[in-house]
């Protein structure tokens, strides 16, 4: 349905879900709630903006509130922005407006009188009745334990909802750096084998000093099988709900080239190799999922000179090195890249509580926590790294030595 003007304007209302926006061509396109359902829009967006390409002064405006899915173009556009407009010298992007409204912390959940910050309608609420009422719903949703719900919806924080995420997502945010030079450094690697739809996940944890504080710069890279997709990638990536070309693009990925959609071990092996090559990495350790030693953990242990360690999968081996990761974030002494891959899976992780700790989790098939798994695998050793410490039993007191750590202590430490 529309109104139709007697000079040939329309005002039309169209669905996401319905796709339809080829032959249109918008002098003004508003998307409501755009923070909503995910990788969806994305597409659509793309019609609506190449439709308007040849229009002079054509405006497309994206509404919403925050949403707990921060897997969308909206969300990932005001990131951006929000960086941009700290870059006020560069006038590379004058062609954006972005105007936010929500509350500085979360802490202000207990501080109506800022809530005007995120509900600018209060401006008008001249009896209070507004305000009364949203402090009567703000007490329900703390008395029914979802007050993290009341910061989503009506103060406007993009957060995740679920009461066991394993970290959050204000942490994740400013974990993230623009760039981080591997070359030649001390690296714990992780591996987590897919099964069936999963992706195959290589983790790398780099121990580093910033300004006499310890730290842990951590990347991923992933292997994205096509088995269980009709080797299509469009339907990968709307499965898991990750745009895996882009990530492709920006280097933290490969689509397996097999015919068959597999992404097999020699595939993984090679790449990792050469990455070590490559990069002059000085491999600590390198460990893996107890269960699932293949072909590839194989050929390691067998044809290089790295410590190979199986990690075991229940609470008991997980429990340490899964609150150690959550802990370091909290406290700013992790740093990542702009990964899509590795913060989406971060983002699906899920805490699985029992009586001797616990380990993630999630909560459908197609929630992809591999990179994840990876990490905390490499963490199983790589937490003990400034403290001298090893959880290896090792035979010789050089096996958990790097070539370059044996030469240093012949030439400096060792005497006749």
């Amino acid at each position: 349905q529309g109104i139709k003007s007697a000079i040939g304007n329309k005002v039309v209302q169209l669905s996401n879900e319905s796709g339809q926006f080829d032959s249109y061509h918008f002098r003004l396109a508003v998307v409501d709630e755009a923070g909503d359902g995910g990788y969806a829009h994305k597409p659509n967006i793309g019609k609506i903006t190449q439709g308007q390409s040849h229009l002079p002064n054509a405006q497309l405006l994206m509404i919403s509130t925050s949403y707990e899915n921060t897997e969308t173009l909206f969300y990932k556009d005001q990131i951006r922005l929000k960086d941009v407009m700290k870059k006020d010298y560069s006038r590379d992007e004058d062609s954006y407006l972005c105007l936010v409204w929500q509350q500085d912390n979360l802490d202000e959940i207990n501080q109506p009188e800022t809530w005007i910050k995120s509900n600018p309608l209060l401006e008008l609420d001249e009896d209070g009745a507004i305000l009364k009422r949203m402090i009567s719903d703000k007490d329900a949703h703390i008395a029914s334990g979802i007050a993290n719900e009341f910061q989503n919806r009506n103060l406007n924080n993009w957060l995740q909802v679920k009461v066991n995420s394993y970290v959050s997502l204000e942490d994740l945010e400013k974990a993230v750096i623009p760039r981080f030079n591997i070359d030649g450094r001390t690296v714990y690697i992780g591996y987590d084998k897919g099964q069936f739809s999963d992706d195959n996940a290589i983790a790398f944890v780099y121990p580093y000093e910033d300004n006499g504080v310890g730290k842990f710069h951590v990347e991923q890279f992933s292997f994205i099988p096509l088995r269980n997709s009709n080797n299509d990638v469009n339907v990968k990536e709307h499965q898991d709900g990750i745009n895996y070309r882009a990530e492709v693009e920006k280097g933290f990925g490969k689509i397996t080239e097999n015919q068959y959609g597999i992404v097999e071990d020699d595939e993984v092996c090679n790449w990792l190799l050469n990455y070590e090559d490559e990069h002059h990495l000085q491999v600590k350790a390198f460990l893996y999922d107890f269960y699932h030693e293949t072909s590839m953990t194989k050929r390691l242990i067998e044809n290089t000179e790295w410590v190979c360690v199986p990690v075991h999968q229940g609470v008991r081996s997980l429990n340490e090195p899964t609150r150690f990761f959550r802990d370091e974030l909290h406290q700013g002494r992790i740093t990542m890249l702009d990964d899509g891959i590795l913060q989406y899976s971060l983002k699906n992780a899920l805490l699985f509580e029992e009586n001797n700790g616990i380990k993630i989790n999630k909560d459908k098939r197609t929630s992809k926590i591999d990179a994840v798994d990876a990490l905390i695998d490499a963490f199983f050793e790589a937490m003990y790294y400034f403290e001298g410490l090893s959880n290896i039993k090792t035979k010789s007191i050089w096996d958990n030595k790097t070539t370059d750590e044996i030469n240093d202590y012949f030439m400096n430490d060792f005497s006749f």
